[in-house]
């Protein structure tokens, strides 16, 4: 048998290290152990500041009268015995016109937690209906709703709750619950709160608060010139469905770490604002609707009625950070008496988010409308589903390796005419993407417009 020739072991191949390789290894592996650390670190903290802000936010969503506010400082403890006008929070604007007695109120108890009720009727004509809470025990909840019966007045119930026995009315002294009078014509109901002065008592009080309307109907509904809250603390706002019975020339919600809940209301311009909370419900306007809210979701359906064409467009705009933005959006041009007309009208409809997507349907829209469509966030997705009658130009914006799908909906002519929808792509470039839609020829390309802008997340736009 031949011999095999002698192999040369692996190891020999390797030569060893030189004292700068190793020191270079050793330097890589100090680099790797520091950035763990760090990431570590940072995971850590990011967990525990968001436990704490839950943590926070949840006691006060869940102890409403919790022993002690958070702006409440020492040295700043009213005595009961020492309370006058100057003590409580009211703004120098307001004129007050009468003050609730807490021995003439209302009461029902029951295992040591009692209600005190009190009532209070303003005009419905006024300008301005408002309502207004200021002080460290603003905390409750604001209900809108509407009577069966015809009256001249808004009823305003405020329902008083606190733990205690029925005949004992010292920790009430706190508050003040006022009617009062802002400029001439100009109604509402205030509640007004000063320091307590031990820190050891617990001051378990919070307000119901009941708006009720008069009678309205489709046919004649009840008008309203302005209605408005500005409850600073904690509370929350409900809304019946009045969308079919009331107009508000204007309505103003605003709270705090409470939700707003619409079931559905109608107006010409309306706002509704609170933070830490979400903004739910179905809106009608026919000028301008504006939602905001933060680190909370914002879920809306929305009715944008549009009677005048040109500079004269019906707004939208929502806003929040941190939670997800989704609006289902009809647009409508109207008529005298909103008849419902088939073309034309001029809408405009803005997002602005952070670290939450933003999803927009558009379920109708008139023939002919200008529709502009201005939406941005970052590190999270924006899907935007447009009506078949949309046409003018697009731009999305995001980071290169990010996609950017721009599609055209499979849909016949809108106008019955047979014509062809045609989608053109303008530019094409690794963080954008421009073009324009339109039916037929290019008539209609600049009518409308559609900004898209995102960062790190993708873009889904359907035309």
């Amino acid at each position: 048998m031949n011999a095999q020739p002698e192999k040369t072991p692996l190891l020999a191949l390797n030569s060893p290290p030189t004292p700068e390789e190793q020191e270079q290894e050793r330097s890589r592996r100090r680099s790797q152990r520091r950035k763990r650390v760090i990431g570590h670190i940072v995971a850590i903290l990011a967990i525990y500041f968001v436990i704490t802000r839950v943590l926070y936010d949840l006691s006060l969503f869940q102890q409403p009268h919790r022993r002690h506010h958070p702006h409440w400082n020492d040295g700043q403890w009213a005595s009961f015995n020492q309370l006058d006008t100057s003590e409580y929070p009211i703004p120098p604007d307001l004129t007050v016109a009468e003050c609730a007695d807490w021995n003439e109120g209302r009461v029902t108890s029951l295992d040591g937690h009692v209600n005190v009720q009190h009532v209070f009727r303003l005009p419905i004509s006024s300008s301005l209906l408002f309502l207004t809470a200021r002080g460290p025990l603003s905390v409750g909840n604001v209900n809108i709703v509407q009577s069966d019966s015809e009256d001249e007045s808004a009823i305003v119930t405020v329902v008083t709750h606190y733990d205690g026995d029925s005949d004992d009315f010292d920790s009430l002294r706190l508050v003040k619950l006022c009617r009062v009078v802002a400029d001439e014509d100009e109604n509402g109901v205030g509640i007004f709160s000063a320091r307590p002065h031990h820190r050891r008592h617990d001051y378990h009080i919070r307000f119901n608060v009941t708006v009720t309307l008069p009678k309205g109907s489709e046919h004649s509904p009840l008008v309203v010139s302005n209605l408005s809250t500005k409850m600073d603390g904690v509370f929350s706002h409900y809304v019946e469905d009045l969308a079919d019975s009331v107009f508000f020339n204007s309505i103003n919600l605003a709270g705090a770490l409470r939700p707003i809940q619409v079931r559905s209301l109608k107006a010409g311009t309306a706002s509704i604002g609170t933070a830490n909370s979400p903004i739910e419900g179905n809106f009608t306007v026919t000028k301008s609707l504006k939602l905001k809210t933060a680190n909370a979701h914002i879920d809306a359906s929305v009715k944008m009625l549009n009677k005048r064409s040109g500079d004269h467009k019906t707004n939208l705009v929502m806003e929040t950070v941190n939670s997800p933005i989704e609006a289902s959006v009809s647009l409508l041009s109207v008529g005298p008496e909103d008849i419902e007309l088939t073309s034309n009208g001029a809408f405009s409809i803005k997002a602005r988010n952070a670290r939450g997507s933003v999803k927009l349907a558009f379920p109708t829209a008139p023939v002919n409308s200008t529709v502009i469509v201005d939406a941005k966030t970052a590190l999270s997705p924006i899907n935007v589903n447009m009506h078949k009658t949309f046409e003018g130009s697009f731009a999305i914006r995001s980071t290169p390796l990010d996609k950017k799908d721009v599609t055209k909906q499979e849909a016949a002519d809108p106008e019955g005419k047979g014509r062809k929808r045609s989608l053109v792509f303008d530019s094409v470039n690794g963080g954008s993407v421009d073009g324009r839609v339109f039916w037929g020829d290019e008539q209609g390309k600049g009518r409308g417009s559609i900004k898209l802008e995102t960062a790190m997340s993708p873009i889904v736009l359907v035309v």
